[in-house]
């Protein structure tokens, strides 16, 4: 937290700012915290409103999966739709138990990463360069050949 931030500025509730790279953020989103009595049409159907969800499984061997909670692990079709889902889902209430939502990029296959570092999104696009500005009057050919001369 920044302590030398001006009062003002201070908000009324602290908040820590996390930043995500290209490698951290994934398709894969981990939900916690899920009570175990078979809710996971339920939690299906809320993700489903960020949108398509293309896999989805339960991780029994997880860590804070125990007899009353479990995880599960849902695959979207785009990590768009999963920063959606993260952002919407993540310290919200479900069905009395506070959800605990994050990226699980440890499940990705090779190609999944591939596609995410090397995907068409980060290809540089075909006339997109900066258009040329004039800086001032053109010059004729043979005052720019006299001006390379001299230099």
């Amino acid at each position: 937290m920044a302590t030398n931030r001006p009062e003002y500025r201070d908000p009324k509730t602290p908040r820590a700012v996390k930043v995500y790279t290209i490698a951290q953020e994934s398709r894969y989103v981990l939900f916690e915290n899920v009570p175990a009595l078979g809710l996971v049409d339920n939690l299906l159907a809320q993700c489903q409103t960020h949108g398509q969800v293309e896999h989805h499984w339960p991780l029994d061997t997880h860590a804070s999966s125990d007899e009353f909670r479990d995880v599960i692990l849902v695959v979207f079709h785009s990590a768009v739709a999963a920063r959606k889902a993260k952002r919407a889902m993540d310290d919200r209430p479900f069905f009395a138990n506070l959800l605990r939502v994050s990226y699980a990029p440890e499940y990705e296959t090779v190609d999944d990463a591939r596609n995410k570092l090397f995907g068409s999104a980060w290809r540089p696009k075909k006339n997109r360069l900066p258009q040329r500005r004039s800086l001032g009057p053109q010059l004729t050919q043979q005052e720019a050949k006299k001006r390379r001369t001299r230099i």
